[in-house]
């Protein structure tokens, strides 16, 4: 048991990391907005479909899962971004911060067939105008 404690305690630092990671670059003042999402596409194509849509920085925030573990950290993301007083940065610059509360999750290019394979991951994507 004292195994699975640590698993869960080593899973719950990487989620605190993560929100740090987003809140940091949330409070950068070139940053316009951002957004959150899960892929299991190659990263060169994931920005690349962002750039065509104005996004100019993609950072990956985690890697090597599955589509079931990308999905549950993308959705405990959200969570912790919904759960932000409405006048911070992380809330306010959120694309979706219209829609936070109401999580949908991510198609990220996965397919079920791949579902257990380690090519999922989890990204921020944000608009930077001097980026």
């Amino acid at each position: 048991m004292a195994g699975f404690d640590g698993q869960l305690a080593r899973a719950e630092l990487d989620r605190s990391l993560h929100r740090e990671t987003i809140k940091a670059i949330c409070a950068s003042p070139g940053v316009e907005m951002y957004n959150v999402g899960f892929t299991a596409q190659p990263l060169v194509k994931r920005g690349d479909a962002y750039r065509g849509i104005l996004y100019n920085c993609l950072v990956l925030l985690a890697d090597k899962m599955t589509r079931l573990a990308a999905l549950n950290l993308e959705r405990r993301l959200w969570s912790a971004i919904a759960a932000q007083d409405k006048r911070t940065a992380i809330y306010r610059k959120c694309v979706q911060s219209h829609q936070v509360s109401k999580y949908s999750p991510s198609y990220g290019g996965a397919s079920k067939e791949r579902e257990n394979d380690l090519i999922h991951g989890v990204y921020i994507v944000w608009w930077a105008p001097y980026a």
